[in-house]
């Protein structure tokens, strides 16, 4: 064995690019091998960190049009007293649900698109102190949504790795918005990204437009 390794040694000091090249292509394959082997154990191999992960399951609601909509928050706290699941956990849509579940038209909503409107625009940017946007008035800022009520609805949350370090985040797409307007800018036709991005940074407060 030693004179094996002696041997090996004094052939890659005689042929020093044959042996560059022969140290780089394994380094290569097993980089690659090591690459393909974590990314199988992460997303196939790997068990999702809870107990008995083949137990999990996703719950909502069917109302009366047979629509799969989601849960209020006090029926999900009806779920979790009834001892029926081990352990629960409550994601939602906020702005699709109240368009979808509670104020779609001709579907027995309790409260009507104008009021869903007025909270998730105006009253939210009052909230927040961004006098500037959330009304489709002279001199505010031109962020608008365009939507086809009939059509809106929630699709299934679903995990992706695209933070730093193959970090996860929840996603959940949604029906129904034909355009979404930033600053007058079209960055979402039909649910896909236009690629304009002409947000800015908002530091603080915002004063409404002084009418002219």
């Amino acid at each position: 064995m030693p004179r094996d390794l002696r041997t090996a040694f004094a052939m890659l000091r005689r042929r020093p690019l044959f042996s560059a090249v022969t140290i780089g292509t394994l380094a290569l394959g097993i980089a690659a091998n090591a690459t393909i082997f974590a990314l199988v154990e992460a997303t196939v191999l790997k068990r999702p960190p809870y107990p008995d992960p083949d137990r999990l399951v996703v719950v909502h609601e069917v109302n009366r049009s047979g629509r799969d909509v989601q849960a209020s928050w006090p029926t999900f706290q009806d779920w979790q007293r009834s001892g029926a699941l081990a352990a629960a956990g409550a994601y939602s849509g906020y702005t699709t649900t109240v368009l979808d579940h509670w104020a779609r038209p001709g579907a027995d909503s309790p409260f009507s698109i104008g009021w869903a409107v007025k909270t998730l625009a105006a009253d939210t940017a009052a909230a927040v102190g961004l006098g500037d946007r959330g009304q489709l008035r002279p001199g505010y800022k031109a962020d608008i949504n365009i939507i086809d009520i009939d059509r809106v609805a929630l699709r299934k949350p679903r995990v992706v790795r695209d933070l730093p370090a193959g970090g996860r985040r929840v996603l959940q797409d949604a029906d129904g918005y034909r355009a979404t307007f930033v600053s007058g800018v079209m960055t979402y036709r039909n649910g896909e990204a236009t690629g304009k991005l002409p947000g800015k940074l908002v530091r603080g407060a915002q004063p409404a437009p002084v009418a002219a």
